[in-house]
């Protein structure tokens, strides 16, 4: 039965006409609804870690919209700066564009992508901190269930 319940939240979830629905793994929530998966951790008001997947919003043929959003104290990183991620002990430099919005669609976004999808599935803690100076911690309690074993299609790789 929960197999069964599991396959049809996926279904749902990519659908890209499907409405939103939401699953609870430990610290995430994964939901899903016109064309995304949505994986968040939240830590505290205020700060959340927002994985955004395109399976279906993008037509066939454009770059997929998969993307980082990152809310320390209820803000965005500023515009066009450095994100500065800690993985038990592991680090990735990302970077955020002119909206605040981390992308996937270069190579090295692509593979620092790949990099942190896989260190999160199997980290316990995750600290984010921003070139203002801003910084939050997140327990990662469940990420290996939320987050699948590959990592959802970049904008370069599509």
């Amino acid at each position: 039965m929960r197999v069964l319940a599991s396959g049809a939240l996926l279904a749902m979830m990519f659908s890209p006409s499907a409405p939103a629905s939401a699953q609870a793994f430990g610290n995430w929530t994964v939901g899903g609804g016109q064309g995304y998966v949505e994986y968040i951790v939240r830590s505290g008001p205020g700060n959340s870690f927002n994985i955004s997947c395109d399976v279906g919003a993008s037509l066939e043929g454009e770059e997929k919209k998969t993307s980082i959003f990152v809310e320390i104290v209820g803000r965005a990183p500023p515009p066009k700066s450095q994100v500065q991620v800690f993985l038990d002990g592991a680090s990735v430099q990302l970077f955020a564009d002119a909206q605040g919005l981390i992308s996937t669609g270069c190579h090295s976004c692509s593979d620092n992508f790949a990099f942190l999808w896989a260190k999160a599935r199997k980290s316990k803690q995750m600290i984010i901190s921003l070139s203002d100076g801003r910084s939050a911690t997140f327990q990662l309690n469940g990420a290996a269930k939320a987050l699948t074993p590959k990592h959802c299609t970049t904008g370069f790789e599509s």
